[in-house]
């Protein structure tokens, strides 16, 4: 059994490392300090994956397009953004992630969210064209080795979540809905 925390902060991935082994003694606990690093650990050992602990905003590539990519190659692992900023909890719930922590919270609430992470089973049909669009841009970052060529702007991050939040509350015509998102996920990218 592996969990996975992906945060650039070191005293974030210390405390989250002893919460996590004193919680699940059996288990083993992975580490990454930016995202194209968690992607590549997430990738090595996703055969054992429980758990990934994800943090929104990172150096590198942001935890948005790292939680949309690993929802497309990890469906089933469930994943528990970490955010400094509450309003992104909506979008991380929109990418098929847990509800997001709010990091500094009290040590309970983080316990309660591995618990509950740990009890959940994550279909996998949660993932949508527009994870694959996102997931596109990791791969693509990966497979150049310069994040810095292909990282999303905060404005165009922000149009991509606007379009990502729109689509999950569409309801009239899901498939054209989805089709027009799609393009303007493109359009942006």
């Amino acid at each position: 059994m592996n969990v996975l925390i992906i945060d650039d902060d070191p005293q974030i991935v210390s405390f989250l490392t002893r919460l996590v082994t004193r919680m699940l003694p059996d288990c083993t606990v992975r580490s990454a300090t930016n995202g194209i690093q968690g992607v590549q650990l997430a990738l090595e050992h996703r055969a054992t994956l429980q758990l990934i602990i994800l943090d929104a905003r990172m150096p590198s590539l942001d935890g948005q397009l790292v939680a949309a990519f690993l929802r497309c190659a990890c469906p089933t692992v469930p994943i528990v953004p970490l955010s400094g900023d509450p309003r992104t909890a909506s979008t991380f719930t929109a990418l098929g992630c847990l509800p997001s922590l709010t990091k500094g919270s009290p040590t309970a609430l983080y316990e309660q969210a591995i618990a509950h992470a740990m009890e959940t089973i994550v279909p996998a049909s949660t993932i949508t064209p527009l994870h694959r669009a996102m997931a596109e841009q990791v791969a693509q970052i990966l497979a150049t080795g310069d994040a810095g060529q292909v990282v999303v702007e905060r404005q165009t991050l922000q149009r991509l979540t606007t379009s990502l939040e729109g689509l999950v509350r569409r309801t009239t015509d899901p498939n054209r809905d989805l089709s027009r998102s799609i393009k303007e996920l493109r359009r942006i990218m």
